[in-house]
């Protein structure tokens, strides 16, 4: 594919952005319980994204508009841009008011969206959580068989 040379400086400084992010060390702090593992959650990228943001000229700006988020990534050297969106879903949060379902609703698009523009990568959340389920299910099989097992032993033990 050749991109058109007006709209090459963003793509070039963007790939030098990644590139430059995926050689750091950058701590994942968020921890999700129930399918144990860890992510990143913005104050562990973004002010190191913010970094090289300034030192490559670009700047991102997030908007949302009802069905869509969108994250543009403008380069300040020639101000071409390239779009990045995702469908907003709304956070559900148990216990939250709507102030902080639209907060948490926010925080997440900005992440998955930053996530997608520099393709940082996470553990496939649904391969974990099917994995946790295998984990779930194969100690629930080892426990009946052990049911079972003593249930055997124990009508051995009667006759």
């Amino acid at each position: 594919m050749t991109i058109p040379i007006k709209t090459a400086a963003i793509y070039f400084y963007l790939q030098q952005l990644r590139l430059k992010l995926s050689k750091m060390n950058i701590a994942k702090s968020g921890y999700n319980k129930f399918s144990n593992y860890k992510y990143s959650e913005l104050k562990d990228f973004m002010p190191k994204v913010n970094e090289l943001c300034d030192e490559f000229g670009i700047v991102g700006v997030i908007t949302f508009n009802g069905d869509n988020a969108t994250l543009t990534l403008v380069s300040t050297v020639d101000n071409t841009s390239v779009v990045f969106t995702t469908p907003v879903v709304f956070s559900d949060m148990k216990g939250a008011n709507k102030i902080q379902n639209l907060g948490a609703t926010h925080t997440y698009l900005r992440r998955y969206l930053w996530t997608l523009a520099l393709e940082l990568t996470e553990n496939d959340e649904v391969e974990s959580a099917v994995k946790a389920n295998q984990k779930i299910e194969a100690a629930a099989q080892k426990v009946s068989t052990l049911k079972k097992e003593e249930n055997s032993n124990w009508q051995s033990n009667e006759n």
